[in-house]
């Protein structure tokens, strides 16, 4: 409603404290889009891929333009579909195909995965998620995947790394969301769907469970060599 000017954001944020008072999360999220907002506007770069023929998205830290991206097309369209082989990623993702949405805390850990555990330009991402989200927004969807990069104002510093089995342990840990939207999971027990990296021996893909096992073997040691990658391109 806010993306097409049905409401304005003045008269959410007064109906916002009205129902809930001034500290309501709600509020919080307002002044980030706004503050996105006032970053695509000052600095129109960062959209300079969508308005300029032949241009790129631009960091809003230049130097983060040089990082090298693997360029892996498989990687990129298991993510897309849902078949990393990790749940939780794969459940926001899924969740994003099904109905053009999907919960805050699964986009940033779901573009935290494409660009710090699969190495791939988060613009490919950014641009996904422009193509999927019923509440896409162009100012927002930037700051939240430059936040990921690193890259952006107030980002995520880029040697953070989040763990998918961590997150999926302390958000899902009843494995209700993974379960919801990845079908071939519902018959599998919690615990094996949190240990998926090690449990997923137990269910051939050939014959017991189409779900794929992890599309690249062990997180941590993508993480050290995208910690390497960001740290000899940054100084």
């Amino acid at each position: 409603y806010l993306k097409f000017g049905c409401v304005g954001v003045r008269e959410v944020f007064r109906a916002v404290v009205q129902a809930h008072g001034a500290g309501h999360a709600l509020i919080r999220q307002l002044f980030w889009r706004a503050f996105y907002d006032q970053v695509a506007y000052h600095f129109p770069g960062v959209l300079a891929g969508q308005v300029t023929p032949g241009k790129s998205n631009e960091s809003l830290n230049r130097k983060y333009d040089g990082i090298p991206w693997v360029s892996s097309q498989p990687l990129f369209d298991a993510w897309c579909a849902g078949r990393t082989g990790f749940p939780i990623v794969d459940a926001g993702m899924r969740q994003l195909l099904a109905t053009g949405y999907m919960h805050n805390r699964v986009r940033m850990v779901s573009a935290n995965f494409l660009v710090k555990v699969l190495h791939i330009d988060w613009r490919l991402g950014e641009r996904f998620f422009a193509q999927n989200l019923v509440d896409y927004d162009p100012s927002s969807n930037s700051g939240g995947w430059q936040w990921a990069s690193g890259g952006g104002a107030d980002s995520q510093q880029y040697y953070r790394v989040f763990s998918p089995w961590l997150q999926a342990e302390h958000h899902d840990p009843s494995c209700v969301y993974i379960k919801r939207h990845i079908p071939e999971l519902r018959t599998i027990p919690v615990a094996d769907i949190l240990a998926w990296h090690s449990a997923h021996i137990k269910y051939p893909t050939t014959y017991s469970t189409p779900y794929p096992p992890p599309i690249v073997a062990d997180y941590r040691v993508e993480a050290k060599r995208s910690m390497a990658m960001y740290k000899k391109n940054l100084n």
